[in-house]
């Protein structure tokens, strides 16, 4: 065997050269595909300064092993090779007793004793891996100044969101050009990441997970996976956020990194509440992400912070430091109420020049003593490849759709040749049946019509594994018959103007689309397109409906002629409006739909609170018709002209839209 990566290339080429010269087939580097590890990608050591490092990859009929190991790039210790076998095209196992360090991983296939080449993965880590969640002083803004140490990691992708789907596999170093994924700002994490590595010796991911103006009683109520009547929701009820800002990174990277401690500083939206609330929501929502990671002493470090709208509660802090001393492992974290109005903006955010003594005291938060007395979350035996999120949504009923987020650490699309399988299961993990097949992410799936009111999971299997469970949804009886309806007819044109142009026409129904950086059709741009559905609606139950979109950029909705729906800004993540409306009971009316798309991604939901019910659901397929084009009584469709949109302190700020007739429409 070669123990040098120079010597094992200089070899191979003599090999090579040997092989042509005797007309033997060339075996190629191409023959094997390291999906995991990925760079600079950090595992959780435990408290010996060990971990386990996962390895995984595809190979060719070729390949009967691999043998791999960990090189030293910046402390630690060089591994001896380890021999992991080939099985049914796939390579899976564990480099055991790691030391805390930096390494370039190296990996070389074997046809028997015949080298087929190597392959190497750059900066791998063994340290520490931290979460940063909370409100707006966890979240954080724009800064200059990131990390200069190149082993301070983070997830460089911002997604609030929490489009699971979408999240990479892919880490970066905390530099001063970067997110904090899923859902922090850069803030002042690299200067606390530089700290850490130097204090510590070993590398640091930080992952972000905290949402701005949120309060102790969201945190509880998402956590528990409440379905909130639509007159008490808040922005991302209907998504259990904020807390899946938390469980989707528990769901989709510590299974693959392991984890320290959730860093949390949480309380300014709690100002004025009962103390003995805030302590019944934290510690309940410290019990349920211990239940998702799996284990009951999940270290928790517990900012003491209240202060919002220039003044801090002394009672908010207090029921903080009784979490502290009676939540079992759960740690102190800094008291940052001590930094009155001189240090803040507007009386509550930290202004960018405290950033870096915001850095250090979280630092000292962070005691040897803690990182002793603490209990990591390591890296069990084994690791998933596939991990599955929230199916969305995750109150449906019967016959409904379902849309699966899952994350693979293979490529996905048609070109990659992995086809998903979405399974449906009991709420105990047993399978009940397919729901459907495909080969990107998400798979878009239907319920059975049959199925029994109850709560159930999911999983997704490919050819080559089989994902962790979702958590559960609930499926319910709907208070109205199935109809015979197919869906709405769609029209999508290129440009503003619905009297443009229709390049692509097809039937939709339910209304539940996202586009990302891509159009509905190969034939449509990205951006600047507009969309209309048209046909009718039918009424279940006569009385007043609330009818809910959330669209992305601006959209118009008539029904029965009445424009109920007019919102025409452009912004750069998904808006919720309402409109409302009487109908009859059986009674078809006409609709209309339309969206127009300028920047960044797309997005049509369309849900119905139905009179007697309380939660608002996507309006059935069966209960939309196709149908010629609705003639209008009030409103007309307008043409509208889009003005360039603002940038505010690197955050997008929403614009309102000007039809062509001059109107100024509706704000956001």
């Amino acid at each position: 065997m070669i123990n040098n990566y120079k010597g094992v290339l200089e070899a191979g080429k003599a090999r090579l050269f040997l092989w042509v010269f005797l007309i033997v087939p060339v075996v190629t580097f191409g023959q094997f595909q390291i999906n995991f590890p990925v760079s600079r990608i950090v595992f959780q050591r435990n408290n010996s300064n060990e971990a386990a490092v996962p390895f995984h990859a595809v190979v060719t009929t070729t390949v009967t092993q691999i043998k791999v190991r960990l090189v030293v790039r910046q402390g630690g210790t060089t591994t001896g090779w380890t021999t992991f076998a080939a099985t049914n095209g796939a390579v899976s196992g564990r480099i055991t007793a790691v030391q805390g360090g930096w390494y370039d991983l190296e990996a070389e296939a074997f046809n028997g004793s015949i080298s087929l080449g190597i392959k190497r993965i750059d900066r791998v880590g063994v340290g520490e891996v931290l979460i940063a969640s909370g409100q707006s002083n966890a979240q954080g803004g724009p800064y200059t100044t990131g990390a200069s140490d190149d082993r301070v990691s983070c997830l460089n992708y911002y997604d609030g969101q929490i489009t699971e789907y979408k999240f990479p596999l892919v880490f970066s170093q905390l530099s001063s050009d970067v997110r904090i994924g899923p859902t922090n700002s850069l803030y002042f994490y690299g200067l606390l990441g530089d700290k850490l590595v130097q204090r510590l010796g070993v590398p640091v991911l930080i992952y972000g997970a905290a949402l701005a103006g949120t309060s102790s009683l969201q945190w509880r109520q998402s956590a528990e996976g409440l379905v909130i009547p639509e007159n008490d929701q808040w922005d991302g009820a209907d998504d259990l956020r904020p807390y899946r800002a938390i469980k989707a990174t528990l769901l989709h990277y510590v299974p693959r990194t392991g984890l320290r401690a959730i860093l949390w500083h949480q309380g300014e939206s709690d100002k004025g509440k009962s103390a003995s609330d805030y302590i019944s929501n934290i510690q309940k929502l410290i019990e349920v992400s211990r239940q998702d990671v799996g284990v009951s002493t999940l270290p928790w470090m517990i900012a003491r912070t209240s202060w919002i709208d220039g003044s801090p509660d002394a009672s908010i802090t207090n029921a903080q430091n009784q979490l502290i001393s009676q939540v079992p492992y759960c740690f102190t974290g800094p008291n940052t109420d001590a930094y009155d109005n001189s240090f803040r903006q507007e009386g509550t955010h930290f202004l960018s020049t405290f950033y870096p003594q915001l850095a250090e005291i979280w630092n000292q938060a962070l005691t040897t003593t803690f990182f002793q007395q603490s209990i990591p979350y390591v890296l069990p035996q084994e690791t998933p490849q596939i991990t599955v999120g929230l199916p969305q949504p995750f109150y449906q009923y019967q016959g409904g759709h379902l849309v699966i987020p899952f994350v693979d650490e293979a490529p996905d699309g048609p070109e990659s040749g992995v086809t998903y399988t979405a399974q449906l299961l009991s709420s105990s993990g047993q399978f009940i049946t397919n729901l459907g097949v495909g080969n990107t992410r998400p798979l878009r799936v239907t319920l059975p019509d049959n199925l029994t009111a109850g709560t159930y999971k999911t999983r997704i299997v490919s050819s080559a594994s089989s994902s962790t469970l979702s958590p559960p949804i609930t499926v319910f009886t709907p208070t109205y018959p199935k109809k015979t309806g197919t869906g709405l007819i769609g029209k999508y044109l290129n440009g503003s103007d619905p009297n443009g142009t229709v390049l692509y026409t097809q039937l939709d129904g339910p209304l539940d689309m996202t586009w990302f950086d891509q159009g509905p059709t190969p034939y449509m741009p990205v951006r600047d397109w507009l969309a209309s559905w048209t046909g009718q609606i039918e009424a279940p139950v006569t009385g007043t409906y609330t009818i809910k979109t959330s669209y992305d950029d601006a959209t118009r909705i008539w029904i029965n002629g009445q424009l109920i729906i007019d919102e025409l800004g452009a912004h750069a993540w998904p808006f919720i409006v309402k409109g409302q409306i009487s109908l009859q009971a059986n009674q078809k009316y006409d609709i209309r739909v339309e969206l127009y798309q300028y920047w960044f991604n797309a997005q049509i939901r369309l849900q119905w609170v139905v009179p007697g019910t309380t939660q608002a659901v996507y309006i059935p397929k069966d209960r939309l018709y196709p149908s010629a084009i609705p003639s209008y009584t009030s409103g007309q469709s307008l043409k509208v002209a889009f003005p360039t949109p603002v940038s505010f302190f690197n955050e997008i700020t929403p614009i309102r839209l000007k039809s062509t007739s001059g109107a100024l429409s509706s704000a956001n």
